[in-house]
């Protein structure tokens, strides 16, 4: 259970963060399904998770795509940059795709 001040504290790094991109002149969304994660159109991860923003540390596999691991309901997912910055800025994969 996230306490009131946790809330508030990460509301507000939310704003920070959709702030930075317009200052920057990268627009930041936040990603559907991830709780606290923040995908930018340049390519990065972003998350107020812990109360503080940090930028996730994105790996390259063997196909050269770019992977991070973000936690979703408390556990680390492995997922796609790409993947997350289509969910973000134009929603879920279509069905079969």
């Amino acid at each position: 259970m996230i306490s009131t001040n946790n809330k508030v504290l990460r509301s507000l790094l939310r704003q920070q963060i959709l702030e930075a991109g317009e200052i920057l002149g990268v627009e930041a969304r936040e990603i559907p399904g991830y709780e606290s994660y923040f995908a930018l159109a340049d390519g990065r991860i972003a998350s107020v998770r812990t109360g503080k923003l940090i930028f996730l540390k994105s790996t390259p596999i063997k196909s050269g795509y770019l992977q991070v691991v973000p936690c979703v309901d408390g556990k680390p997912k492995t997922s796609l940059v790409h993947l997350l910055i289509m969910l973000a800025f134009h929603g879920p994969r279509p069905e079969g795709k």
